[in-house]
């Protein structure tokens, strides 16, 4: 009888054992799957602010794109004799031009041309050949075609420029289509004398 007790007994602590050990491990998986749950919540958000993040520096980066694209540039001109005058970087050397719808092309006369050439800032490689003109009377005259590495107005550079030079020390600079193409719309403010660029 003592005997069966025993094994009574055994069989009930080994059951009320089994119960505990399959509590405890319910209780365990149960905390494990919480805290993985908000491990993944917090990975989510931090996520989803990583993105945000991301979308609001793309927009800054579009945003300052555009700001750099709809800046105006004023470059003020210089009257002289009823014309004005705007003022260009020429292969590094400054001179001042008349801005002329009319022209095909950018003219300057044998005075500039040769001071650029003894400045270095023309040189054989850049004179493309013969040019022949048609003035308004009818005349034809002989001329060169050059050039012109680079034209600076304002902080626009224009490279590789087609010009001519007119065969006359007096002859006016002309900026003419060959650089106004490049430049993009502009437009005059002549209250405060000057050429906008947009």
């Amino acid at each position: 009888k003592n005997s069966n007790n025993m094994k009574k007994i055994d069989f009930i602590l080994f059951f009320l054992l089994s119960n505990i050990i399959f509590l405890v491990s319910c209780e365990s998986k149960s905390a494990r799957s919480t805290r993985n749950k908000r491990e993944m919540s917090a990975y989510k958000e931090t996520q989803n602010i990583s993105i945000d993040k991301h979308k609001s520096n793309i927009k800054e980066i579009e945003n300052d794109d555009f700001s750099q694209k709809v800046v105006k540039e004023k470059i003020t001109l210089r009257k002289e004799g009823g014309v004005y005058m705007v003022p260009c970087e020429v292969n590094g050397v400054s001179m001042d031009f008349v801005f002329d719808t009319g022209a095909s092309m950018v003219s300057i006369s044998n005075t500039e041309a040769s001071f650029l050439y003894k400045q270095g800032s023309l040189t054989d490689d850049d004179i493309i050949g013969e040019l022949y003109f048609t003035d308004a009377v009818g005349n034809i005259s002989i001329g060169t075609e050059i050039n012109l590495r680079k034209i600076k107005i304002g902080s626009r550079v224009i490279r590789n420029v087609r010009a001519s030079v007119v065969n006359n020390n007096i002859a006016p600079l002309l900026l003419g289509q060959s650089v106004l193409e490049e430049l993009g719309e502009y437009s005059f403010d002549y209250s405060q004398k000057a050429l906008i660029i947009e």
